[in-house]
């Protein structure tokens, strides 16, 4: 006998419209994310080169933003200049350049824009999302801030389980699984055969 249960269209509409509801949930986190980080771009540029007004407002932009778990300020060689928090601070003054944010990265991607999943130097597996930083419309660096993936998704899948029941997991386009309730499961893994599954993807378009 076969252990396979078969999917009834029913349950197909109810499958796509969960993923459709967690893709939007996910989607306006990552837009209200955006929002308060271009905003504390904006306070470091009228810094104007104030370490300790520019370590402000990271600080201010952890409290504001709860799916951010660090946050670098980084010039334009890609160099920290401040971090947060305060287990992030010995950071200043390493060399940024394995992330791959540099003025390239924002001509490409607009004034905000997201790296793809990396293990970081704290010992993190996520991804960046990035805002430049302008003086006098020059490009003078940026922030970035790690995504945590147990607010960014975490919080959205536990809505649609209590609505629909069921568990959630996220994929890359690579096909690296980002996300799942089992923690083992997450990050590079050695080569297996997965499901398809339909996705959606998030690109923010420039401000500006």
């Amino acid at each position: 006998q076969s252990s396979c249960t078969k999917i009834t269209a029913r349950d197909s509409t109810a499958l796509e419209n969960a993923a459709d509801e967690a893709a939007a949930l996910i989607v306006e986190s990552l837009d209200e994310t955006a929002e308060e980080m271009l905003e504390a771009s904006e306070d470091i540029e009228e810094a104007n080169g104030n370490v300790k007004a520019a370590s402000k407002a990271l600080y201010d932009l952890l409290d504001d933003a709860p799916s951010i778990i660090s946050l670098v300020y980084a010039d334009a060689d890609e160099i920290c200049i401040t971090a947060a928090p305060q287990f992030m601070e010995d950071v200043a003054g390493r060399d940024m350049t394995i992330y791959g944010i540099d003025e390239d990265f924002h001509k490409n991607l607009g004034r905000i824009g997201l790296t793809k999943y990396q293990t970081l130097e704290e010992g993190v597996f996520a991804a960046l999302m990035s805002a430049a930083v302008y003086e006098n419309g020059i490009y003078a660096g940026y922030i970035s801030g790690a995504l945590d993936d147990s607010v960014l998704i975490g919080i959205p899948a536990k809505e649609i389980r209590t609505k629909y029941g069921y568990g959630m997991w996220v994929v890359e386009p690579s096909g690296m699984q980002i996300y799942d309730t089992d923690s083992d499961e997450v990050g590079p893994q050695p080569p297996r055969r997965a499901p398809r599954w339909r996705s959606r993807s998030y690109r923010r378009q420039p401000s500006g």
